[in-house]
């Protein structure tokens, strides 16, 4: 029986026999009793009325197959981490067990209380009663990662000095980490050390990625200055040639109040920071008496090398 420790056994009853008249029949333990778990000697005892007696037996075994029963724990416990640390301890009453017989032990692998880490993680009480039977029940222990990765060594905004031809420049900047509460992960940028950059202010995206999926995104800046426009000094006309119509280019410009060209640079031939008369004397003497030619660059397109209020916006002759 499964809520005691026995069960009523019955069974049909012997027939008993003898040439004269019976006198009495006795049995140790009537039929349809109470047999608890284990054996039971029952005994039929017959005398006759001339005082023979004679006893048969037999056994009753009643065998104990219900093992215990554990109540009172939940399926699962799911938690988060603890702040910095990459799991947590969990709590819980140790179930009630209950058996038709009695309980020998109950015993679990991991106690309440006890510290778990990021993941699944399985409590199992076992209990077995004084028969050898024994029941186990599983508790899932969840511990979520809910803490994201922060990022340690984040470059500050950077500024280049663009090259003169390119008009760009390259940006490095050492390896970047991130700490975590827990072990392993990435770390990714949306431009690697070493990329080249445009002139303009780029955002670099620097993403940290732990083994639970959280993720923390952070930026820095990397800022090319404006690039200066390279030029030929003394071809003032941008035709790709220098020659007389240079000098009568900056004498209209000086005189005649044309437009203002798109590179004064090219017409100040002594780089003295001014567009003048003796630009123009400086070219017809560079061109036909032997005298100095413009200063750099002239021969090769480059960019001013005198600081001056003087401006080159754009030049077709050179990239």
């Amino acid at each position: 029986d499964a809520a005691v420790c026995g069960a009523v056994v019955s069974w049909i009853e012997p027939l008993i026999s003898d040439c004269s008249d019976l006198v009495s029949a006795t049995v140790s333990l009537a039929n349809g009793s109470f047999f608890d778990v284990g054996d039971s000697l029952v005994t039929y005892t017959a005398i006759d009325i001339y005082g023979n007696e004679t006893s048969a037996s037999f056994n009753i075994n009643v065998v104990d197959k219900d093992g215990p029963v554990i109540s009172g724990l939940p399926v699962k416990i799911e938690i988060p981490n603890y702040p910095g640390q990459c799991g947590a301890s969990a709590f819980w009453s140790d179930p009630v067990v209950t058996d038709n017989c009695e309980i020998e032990t109950i015993q679990s692998n991991i106690p309440p209380g006890s510290f778990f880490p990021i993941g699944e993680n399985t409590v199992t009480y076992i209990a077995v009663d004084v028969n050898d039977n024994a029941s186990t029940h599983d508790l899932l222990i969840i511990v979520s990662d809910t803490e994201s990765p922060q990022i340690i060594n984040l470059p500050a905004p950077i500024f280049l000095t663009p090259d003169s031809v390119t008009c760009t420049a390259v940006a490095n900047w050492f390896e970047l980490d991130f700490i975590d509460n827990c072990l392993g992960g990435s770390i990714t940028t949306s431009m690697a050390s070493g990329s080249t950059f445009a002139v303009g202010s780029t955002d670099v995206m620097v993403t940290a990625t732990d083994e639970a999926g959280n993720t923390t995104t952070e930026s820095f800046t990397v800022t090319v200055e404006s690039c200066e426009t390279t030029f030929l000094r003394g071809d003032t006309n941008d035709d790709g040639s220098f020659d007389i119509s240079d000098a009568i280019y900056i004498l209209g410009y000086v005189f005649s109040g044309a437009a203002e060209p798109a590179c004064l640079d090219a017409l100040d031939e002594n780089d003295d920071g001014f567009v003048q008369i003796a630009d123009a004397i400086y070219h017809f003497n560079a061109l036909f008496l032997g005298g100095p030619l413009p200063a750099a660059p002239w021969d090769s397109c480059g960019v001013d090398p005198t600081a001056d209020t003087l401006e080159c916006d754009s030049y077709q002759s050179c990239p």
